[in-house]
């Protein structure tokens, strides 16, 4: 139940015909780039099928408002990565190829439509590599999607792209819950603060299941408070995970942001990853500004508050 409320707010409901017109208009996109590689003379052309760097996708989530814009700005000022703005696209996209293999299992599948679903997945891996490396010809650098649901497809994405890394972002749900009011300018009483706390642990809860059953390899959780009080410790890990050399534009971000950088027109925290990394961690504003605070209430309800250390 929980999950079908969460996806409601992310996304609109889709009817089953949209579904299928979406699996077959990337059928088609599939067919049409094997064509277009066939006739196509240009060397310089992107090829979406060619075994390069753009099989290594870094894939950036959490729950929003966790740190996810400023790790995609990180990566941008690297060299390596090219990230870019919130793609909107990709858990959309995912919701629509989950609920039709929820509807049409394999063998349901094969054996009315004569449709492998390996051929689903390989037209909606390519569809995914060349939407995300076209966006921005970005030769030689290692593509990478930031949106925060997207990690709750892990299992679908780590299927399409055996070499990719996942970054999950947590931060203090008491803090994005506050934040989340703001953005959503809804009142600052305890009954919003505490649904959007359980909105926190439920999206955390799940991706941290995800996180655990693919491993270290696959999955790397930063958390946000140790980012921005810890800044180099925690981003030489991260470059070790992702097998990046280190960058020491990393540790100066605001530097660099004109010419490596490109802010979506419509980022929520594009004022503050402009900003220097400041060494500062929570001020506890939710004790303050929320109207009949019940810190015993929370403790009991949000068991991910524990889980992550932060009670």
């Amino acid at each position: 139940m929980m999950k079908q409320i969460f996806f409601a707010k992310y996304f609109q409901a889709i009817s089953l015909k949209q579904t299928i017109f979406l699996l077959l208009l990337i059928l088609v996109f599939e067919n049409a780039l094997i064509l277009w590689k066939y006739l196509s003379n240009e060397e310089k052309s992107v090829n979406p099928y060619s075994n390069t760097v753009e099989d290594r996708i870094i894939f950036i989530g959490g729950s929003g408002r966790s740190g996810t814009t400023l790790m995609r700005v990180l990566l941008d000022v690297h060299g390596s990565v090219f990230c870019g703005p919130e793609t909107k696209l990709l858990p959309s996209l995912m919701s629509s190829i989950n609920y039709f293999n929820q509807q049409y299992p394999p063998d349901y599948l094969l054996q009315k439509t004569s449709i492998y679903s390996k051929s689903i997945n390989e037209a909606t891996a390519n569809f995914i590599k060349y939407v995300l490396k076209t966006r921005k010809k970005q030769e030689n650098k290692i593509i990478c999607a930031k949106d925060p649901p997207i990690l709750l497809y892990m299992g679908d994405l780590v299927n399409y792209f055996p070499k990719a890394k996942f970054i999950f972002m947590v931060r203090d749900g008491r803090d994005v819950a506050l934040s989340m009011l703001k953005y959503e300018k809804k009142q600052y009483n305890f009954l919003n603060f505490v649904a959007k706390l359980k909105e926190w642990n439920s999206i955390n809860n799940r991706t941290l299941s995800l996180c655990n059953k693919f491993g270290p390899n696959y999955c790397k959780i930063v958390v946000y408070e140790k980012l921005v009080t810890t800044k180099e410790i925690v981003l030489r890990d991260l470059m070790k995970f992702l097998e990046l050399k280190w960058n020491n534009k990393l540790l100066s971000h605001e530097n660099f942001m004109d010419s490596d950088v490109e802010l979506g027109v419509s980022g929520w925290s594009n004022s503050q990853v402009i900003q220097p990394i400041y060494n500062k961690i929570s001020s506890k504003n939710w004790t303050r500004q929320i109207e009949d605070y019940d810190e015993k209430t929370v403790l009991k309800e949000i068991p991910m508050l524990k889980y992550f250390g932060y009670v």
